[in-house]
């Protein structure tokens, strides 16, 4: 008769040789349904779930997974504790990264999930086509994001994402399947002390870096939690904090060392969804401090000078919010208001067209990009 230790054993390592991917779930409050994260998991027989107890007790967390029918001690769940005293998920989430010894790598929120058999068609996918990357679909609130805004064409089925034409910029999470070995190659880390956009310079340099990426927009999504109190990205916070990974990025020798059109495609997403997507958080003339009338301004002026025709292709309000935060001497935070108002004010002609009727049906016109929506 078979020893019931040599039996666990056994199976526990078959279960190690069978894992192509460890998944990361950085998780820092009892109170998330960390639970869900790893289930989505689990569904997949050939991925791990690696659970970084950020600040809070591995104990706690194993209860939490009880409590949601998950086995703590399963072979395909490793429970790691992680302290460093930041407010950020770079700490965990790097830690997690280090901790990875299979083929593939993924970052999982802690509210978040993958829907049933979106792990098992991005592997297949990633295996079959040679990947460095496959990006996830995503969904929240039961709404399918078309993030990134591919092309309406069957080319994703067989061919690779271009990153300029497939508009690769504006998905600003590296939420999907890496290829442990491309991550190294490359130095992905994310960004040290920051709450938010720590993933932006991870993103953006695996999009332009050449490297193969596939995404199939029909397959089974990563599902966004909305159910969390606390979630991190919803939270209100000080510019500099909101803005430190745009303006970091913007620093990083490798961008400026990108072709014409990857600089510009970077910019024009920099400065449209976050630059303008700042001021438009900010209609509350209370809510500006001294001192980020100045900063939003060197923001937009450090991606203007890196791509000078990167505002071109912005709507008519876009581009008249623009030019206040750009002006110079800087703008005040009642300036600032005013334009932000204007700009939600503004009519359908004004938020759709661009100055120059000849940037109609640019690439990263407005235009054309909610025609694109509205297609399939």
């Amino acid at each position: 008769m078979t020893d019931s230790t040599t039996t666990s054993v056994t199976t526990s390592d078959r279960s190690r040789r069978d894992v192509l991917l460890d998944v990361v779930i950085a998780v820092h409050s009892p109170t998330r349904r960390v639970d869900r994260a790893v289930a989505s998991v689990l569904a997949c027989p050939q991925a791990r779930a690696i659970v970084v107890c950020h600040g809070v007790g591995i104990a706690t967390i194993a209860d939490q997974l009880r409590a949601g029918d998950v086995d703590p001690h399963d072979p395909r769940v490793r429970l790691l504790g992680f302290q460093d005293g930041q407010r950020s998920p770079t700490g965990p989430f790097t830690y997690g990264l280090e901790a990875a010894t299979s083929r593939w790598v993924a970052l999982l929120g802690s509210d978040d999930t993958f829907a049933r058999r979106a792990l098992d068609r991005m592997l297949t996918v990633g295996e079959t086509r040679g990947s460095d990357a496959v990006v996830a679909p995503l969904r929240q609130g039961g709404r399918r994001l078309k993030n990134p805004l591919v092309r309406p064409t069957t080319s994703w089925r067989t061919r690779p994402l271009d990153p300029v034409r497939d508009r690769l910029a504006s998905r600003s999470a590296p939420l999907g399947i890496l290829r442990r070995t491309t991550v190294e190659r490359l130095g992905l880390r994310l960004t040290e002390g920051l709450r938010t956009g720590e993933d932006l310079a991870f993103s953006a340099r695996l999009w332009f870096s050449g490297a193969r990426i596939d995404h199939v927009p029909s397959d089974p999504p990563y599902d966004i939690g909305t159910d969390a109190p606390d979630r991190v990205t919803s939270a209100e916070r000080a510019l500099a904090d909101e803005l430190g990974g745009v303006r970091g990025l913007a620093a990083q020798p490798w961008v400026a060392d990108l072709p014409a059109p990857a600089r510009r495609a970077l910019a024009v997403t920099m400065l449209r969804v976050h630059v303008l997507g700042a001021l438009a958080r900010r209609v509350d003339g209370a809510r500006w401090a001294d001192d980020e009338p100045a900063l939003l301004g060197d923001v937009a002026r450090a991606w203007v000078a890196l791509a000078p025709g990167a505002p071109a292709p912005l709507s008519r309000a876009d581009r008249d919010a623009l030019d206040v935060v750009l002006a110079a001497p800087a703008p005040t935070a009642a300036d600032l208001v005013a334009a932000a108002r204007r700009r939600a004010a503004a009519g359908r002609l004004a938020t759709v067209l661009p100055r120059s009727l000849a940037r109609v049906l640019d690439r990263e016109g407005t235009l054309r990009r909610y025609v694109r929506y509205r297609l399939p």
